[in-house]
């Protein structure tokens, strides 16, 4: 009998330490169920021009696809990849090896340019481009401007989040609204900073960078996930919107280099860009 009473007691305490353990543990594992995010969305340029955009955030990689080109990029190595789709190629390099590159083709092109501006000016000139050259693809230093933003205590869902709605403000002038998910956590995955270097290098058009940069916004993106913004400026209004929200785990071969796709150099790459972009000039 005492040994039954034992034993009983024994189930007991393992079921006891089953049950802690679930308790402490599960949570855990259950927040980290799907390690990644793909949102879905469009951005609409001044003219009215819609161009899907998708992005993919898993591991502190990202993959952002639009028009005939994918990027993807390493937040922890500074690994990237260029994709054109149009031409089936890609580039894998490094953000170090692509702004190197993208400056010595600016460098190229300086006596070209020197041409056109007078003999006594000509030192003066040479001395703002090479400065120009230097910061080219950097992210933007922060100035003295005032960079305010006011919660305009309107709620919307986008998708199956809430979201909140935020006027911001460049020296009193409003210059975006930004609606903010305060349930898309992509942090620890993801690195604001790290991704507005990838931004600056690759000069991507998500709106000022400068703007988004500064102390108080970058505040506001630590709060959450932005799912939709629209920008004004003299020129007119862009628009960002994700309409489709998925919290997945990604697939490896989603940040890897397409099987179908030839491997070419940066100046390669930078070649058929170029060709493609006729009458655009990238360098400048």
């Amino acid at each position: 009998m005492l040994l039954f009473s034992k034993n009983s007691r024994l189930k007991k305490l393992g079921k006891l330490i089953l049950l802690l353990a679930a308790f402490f543990i599960l949570p855990g594992l259950t927040e980290r169920a799907f390690a990644g995010w793909v949102l879905t969305g469009q951005y609409i340029d001044i003219d009215g021009r819609v161009m899907p955009q998708r992005f993919f955030i898993e591991n502190n990689k990202v993959k952002y696809e639009m028009h005939d080109y994918i990027y993807i990029f390493d937040l922890k190595t500074n690994g990237l990849i260029l994709i054109n789709i149009d031409r089936l190629t890609y580039c894998k390099t490094t953000l170090g090896a692509y702004l190197d590159y993208k400056r010595s083709l600016m460098k190229q092109r300086l006596d070209e340019l020197m041409e056109s501006v007078p003999e006594e000016q000509r030192a003066t000139w040479r001395e703002q481009y090479m400065q120009r050259v230097k910061m080219h693809g950097t992210v933007p230093a922060q100035s003295a401007d005032s960079v305010t933003i006011n919660d305009t205590k309107i709620d919307f869902k986008i998708g199956n989040f809430e979201t909140d709605k935020y006027a911001v403000s460049l020296n009193g002038l409003r210059v975006e609204e930004v609606w903010i998910a305060p349930g898309i956590k992509v942090e620890p995955d993801f690195s604001w900073d790290k991704y507005f270097e990838f931004m600056a290098a690759l000069s991507l058009r998500e709106g000022d960078l400068k703007l988004m940069t500064a102390e108080p916004y970058r505040a506001l993106l630590s709060t959450g996930y932005p799912l939709r913004r629209i920008m004004y400026s003299q020129f007119g209004t862009n628009e960002w919107q994700v309409n489709l929200i998925e919290e997945k785990n990604i697939p490896d071969y989603e940040f890897y280099t397409p099987d179908l796709c030839k491997s070419v150099t940066l100046q390669q790459w930078f070649t058929k860009t170029v060709e493609k972009n006729s009458g655009y000039d990238d360098y400048e």
